[in-house]
């Protein structure tokens, strides 16, 4: 099967919206019906706010017009240093592809999808926050661990 890969457009929030329950119902699935309908009202204005400000893209990957899998990239910058350049950052959001289209090939289709993406949009790299499952796919797509990213949970 050919699968497609294409932008979301802006009147597509709903197929975002959907894909990203998706995949926060597979990560928690201890998550109750309250908890997933309080993240959808969240979810929904956060990617309208974002989409209209041009700071989130979201992707679709279709075979025969069904959404296989998705992922979204947040867009943000970092101020110059190598010239006078902002360096344009694309952390990826969301990357889900449907349990009965895994291990087919179009996760690792998809995130060449966005790679090719932020390079034809001059990004300065794309990072993610890995989940267990997802691990080996991002590394077999050349995402790298960093010893020096750190966080700090407020």
């Amino acid at each position: 099967m050919d699968c497609t890969f294409r932008t979301a457009d802006p009147d597509e929030i709903d197929k975002l919206l959907m894909m990203r329950i998706e995949f926060v119902k597979d990560i928690h699935p201890e998550y109750d019906e309250n908890k997933i309908n309080e993240l959808k009202t969240g979810s929904y204005k956060y990617i309208k706010e974002h989409m209209q400000n041009n700071s989130y893209t979201g992707f679709f990957g279709e075979v025969n017009n069904e959404i296989v899998c998705s992922t979204s990239l947040l867009i943000y910058t970092y101020p110059p240093l190598y010239s006078s350049e902002y360096r344009k950052i694309g952390h990826v959001l969301n990357f889900y592809t449907r349990k009965k289209f895994r291990n087919l090939g179009y996760g690792k289709a998809m995130m060449e999808c966005v790679k090719e993406y932020g390079k034809a949009y001059d990004f300065y790299r794309l990072d993610l926050s890995a989940t267990e499952a997802g691990y080996p796919l991002y590394r077999k797509c050349g995402f790298r661990d960093s010893e020096r990213i750190m966080d700090y949970e407020l």
